[in-house]
């Protein structure tokens, strides 16, 4: 019951959620050779995947590895049921109290008790698994872009990818900052395997955890405990990529990823180099620079598209209000809603220089 909704309000939030606008010669691209993604770890609800509702699935092969997801959708997705490792052998596999925490490796009491999300990351039981390697695995193909949230086991699962890491374009990834689960490799260490394949770091989303509710309020700084990082190929790395031919559309791949992440001056800064070099048609150019255009909204659309949901969500509140099962769901989604109407909000007057060149956050 509560699964299912979940999964309403997840339909609900994607009605305003950022789609992605091909223009016609993307899509006849994409057709016949669709922007492939490996996406590994923790979902549990196939609607809450942005890779589901960013792009038309007809220009998608997804391969999802999630072992708390439904998988009784009909969503296209080519679900694989392994639990990839840097080698293929028998492991334990640790469920957690809150299974999206579930990890080959066993949660850090010692560190964690000190949290008050503690409770969570309790093991009710334990799993015996067989690990593979990605690189075997008969059922995936070659990939653009990979997505990892394994609790720890990142950089074990990185190592396993071989050679497929070559040509992989982009990276969405969970690293640590601190020992969440024993002896699992930290953030320094995902970062020196990617940053020796070719990749740099574009965005960090971090999450700080409460010690003692007692002495927060709303400007506390809290501790940063992890982050999701994304990682894109050097611009040399796609110059050689591109000469390869491995991919007739590697260019328009990696900026239809941008774009997806909202990179859209960093989109074009990478067209103009790659059309500089005589590496790109100049009727390719224009048709990816308007590509790019067309899905940067203006900030007047931004903030009357944030103030409606905010209205949905008020809407939402006084209904589910009054019932039971839903009330719990609709208290969360109307405050959802509401931080992320402030947030767009105060993106609207980023700290940067006179010029407004830069941006910066407000924690120090």
């Amino acid at each position: 019951m509560i699964s299912n909704i979940k999964n309403l309000f997840h339909n609900i939030d994607k009605i305003f959620l950022k789609k992605i606008s091909l223009t016609m010669i993307l899509e006849q691209m994409l057709i016949n050779n669709k922007l492939s993604i490996l996406d590994i770890g923790a979902v549990g609800i196939s609607e809450k995947n942005k890779f589901n509702y960013s792009i038309n699935k007809n220009f998608t092969k997804i391969y999802k590895v999630d072992d708390n997801l439904n998988k009784s959708n009909n969503n296209k997705d080519i679900y694989i049921n392994d639990l990839f490792w840097s080698e293929e052998k028998k492991m334990d596999f640790n469920i957690t109290k809150n299974l999206v925490s579930s990890s080959l490796y066993k949660p850090n009491d010692k560190i964690l008790k000190n949290f008050i999300n503690y409770d969570q990351h309790s093991i009710i039981s334990v799993k015996s698994v067989a690990t593979k390697k990605i690189e075997n695995e008969k059922k995936i193909d070659n990939f653009h872009f990979l997505k990892i949230d394994a609790e720890g086991a990142e950089l074990e699962i990185l190592k396993g990818c071989g050679d497929k890491i070559n040509d992989v374009i982009g990276v969405e990834i969970e690293c640590q900052f601190i020992e969440r689960y024993v002896e699992s490799p930290l953030f320094d260490e995902v970062h020196s395997f990617l940053k020796n394949k070719g990749f740099e770091l574009y965005l960090i989303n971090s999450e700080n955890w409460i010690r003692n509710k007692n002495y927060t309020n709303s400007l506390s700084n809290h501790k940063v405990i992890w982050a999701d990082f994304v990682y894109f190929k050097k611009i040399e790395h796609i110059e050689r990529l591109i000469s390869l031919k491995k991919d007739a559309n590697i260019l328009e791949k990696i900026i239809i990823l941008l774009v997806m992440y909202r990179f859209y001056d960093e989109a074009i800064f990478l067209l103009n180099e790659i059309y500089n070099k005589s590496l790109l048609s100049e009727n390719l150019k224009k048709d990816l620079s308007s590509f790019i255009s067309a899905n940067k909204d203006s900030n007047i659309k931004i903030f009357f598209k944030s103030l409606l949901h905010l209205f949905f969500s008020i809407l939402t509140l006084v209904i589910t209000f009054f019932i039971r099962n839903y009330r719990k769901q609709g208290i969360i989604f109307f405050k959802q809603s509401f931080r992320k109407f402030f947030y767009v909000l105060g993106d609207l007057f980023k700290v940067g220089d006179e010029d407004v060149n830069v941006t910066k956050d407000l924690k120090l």
